[in-house]
């Protein structure tokens, strides 16, 4: 039985892999495929595509439409007389640098009003991101529907579809701390989007975050790992209440990625299990 609550295509993609097993090649890419066309969120599929990269660019047209990658990168701010009036005293704010104020102000505004105007929902977004604040507000979660909320399951149309709603997708999966993830992710030498991945999937970008077990911060880092790290770079003693600085969390976050990518030969895939779960359970 399928041991995994979330493991759609468990049973196709192990399938596969005996087939490989049995020198059958032939016959487990066509399965592996069939998982890119209908399981493309699933951490089969990640996985099938870690493994053969190269079946991602089997198609290049889905449905007349040419693919192309959606640019992330986004403006921070915009002109004072784009803001609609109901927000410009939070942007204001933001111009002075005034941050924890512009955040108070802008839970205050009413943005079941803002809502029939989508420009204005993701105005809001961006002046909460420049704030700090880099979640999903539940208006614009309203929004996005089923854009992206409930994605296509074909991995082809689903890069399609992050180019059609490229909007969307960056209100949904905003580039959250950005100069800091660049710093540790080039420093660490690896792809800022994991970091940012991993980000989102253990604290849905709060910085206060905790969990039961005692995992703090951004990136979730439990204490005794965390204390282990910073013996490792010779650094002060370190206190719970540093874990929830971004500074240091993301930087903690990026150095034991790093150390798991090395562990397990460069698969992301296995390293992100290993963040998550634990390198013994991986």
């Amino acid at each position: 039985p399928d041991r995994d609550s979330q493991g759609r295509g468990s049973r196709a993609y192990w399938h596969a892999r005996i087939l490989e097993k049995l020198d059958r090649p032939g016959e487990a890419i066509p399965i592996y495929t069939n998982l890119l066309e209908h399981e493309a969120g699933s951490y089969y599929s990640a996985l099938v595509l870690s493994r053969f990269p190269e079946l991602s660019k089997t198609e290049t047209m889905v449905e007349g439409v040419s693919i192309q990658t959606a640019s992330v990168k986004s403006d921070a701010s915009k002109a004072a007389s784009q803001v609609p009036g109901a927000l410009t005293f939070v942007h204001d704010l933001n111009q002075l640098g005034l941050h924890e104020a512009a955040l108070l102000q802008l839970r205050s505004v009413d943005m079941g009003k803002l809502a029939t105007d989508p420009n204005a929902v993701e105005l809001a977004s961006r002046l909460a991101w420049e704030a700090g604040d880099f979640r999903p507000s539940p208006v614009a979660l309203r929004l996005a529907g089923t854009s992206v909320t409930n994605p296509p399951n074909n991995w082809w149309k689903l890069r399609q579809h992050q180019s059609v709603y490229p909007d969307q997708w960056r209100n949904y999966y905003p580039i959250a701390y950005e100069k800091i993830v660049d710093t540790f992710a080039q420093e660490a030498e690896i792809d800022k989007y994991w970091l940012l991945s991993i980000m989102r999937a253990e604290s849905y970008y709060n910085r206060d975050a905790r969990s039961w077990v005692g995992a703090t911060g951004l990136m979730q880092l439990m204490p005794y790992t965390a204390k282990r790290i910073s013996e490792e770079l010779n650094e002060s003693q370190l206190s719970r209440s540093d874990l929830a600085d971004p500074l240091k969390n993301i930087g903690y976050g990026a150095y034991y990625f790093k150390r798991l990518l090395s562990y397990y030969s460069n698969s992301a895939v296995l390293a992100i299990a290993a963040y998550n779960a634990g390198p013994i359970a991986v």
